[in-house]
C-alpha cells in the first residue's frame, strides 16, 4: 500500500486558521497519538491549506477524526479535503534518478 498524502483547505482569515489549526495539531501531539511523515500549513489570501504526508502503516484516519472533532470547538470551518497515494515521494524519484 502506497503512503498517503491530505491536502485540507480552510477558507478564512489565515491568520486565525493558522493558530486554530496549530492548537488542534497540539492537541494531536499532547494526545501521543502518531505523526505524519510531513506537514506543511500554507497560507494564501483566502485562508490555509494543510498537506500531511502519512505512512501507508499510519494512515491518516485517526487524525482526521482528532480534527473533525474540534471543528466547532476551535470554530474551524470544515475544510474541503483531498487525498492521493503518494507516487514520487522525492524530488529524486521526480526526477529520474531513484536507483
Amino acid at each position: 500500500m502506497p503512503d498517503e498524502a491530505v491536502i485540507a483547505y480552510f477558507d478564512g482569515d489565515p491568520a486565525a486558521l493558522e493558530e486554530r489549526y496549530a492548537e488542534a495539531v497540539r492537541r494531536y501531539v499532547g494526545a501521543g497519538l502518531p505523526a505524519p511523515q510531513a506537514a506543511h500549513v500554507l497560507r494564501s489570501t483566502t485562508g490555509i491549506a494543510a498537506v500531511l504526508l502519512w505512512s501507508a502503516e499510519v494512515g491518516h484516519d485517526g487524525f482526521g477524526q482528532h480534527v473533525a472533532s474540534l471543528l466547532a470547538e476551535l470554530d474551524l470551518p470544515f475544510p474541503t479535503v483531498h487525498h492521493f497515494d503518494v507516487a514520487r515521494p522525492t524530488w529524486s524519484a521526480m526526477a529520474g534518478s531513484d536507483g
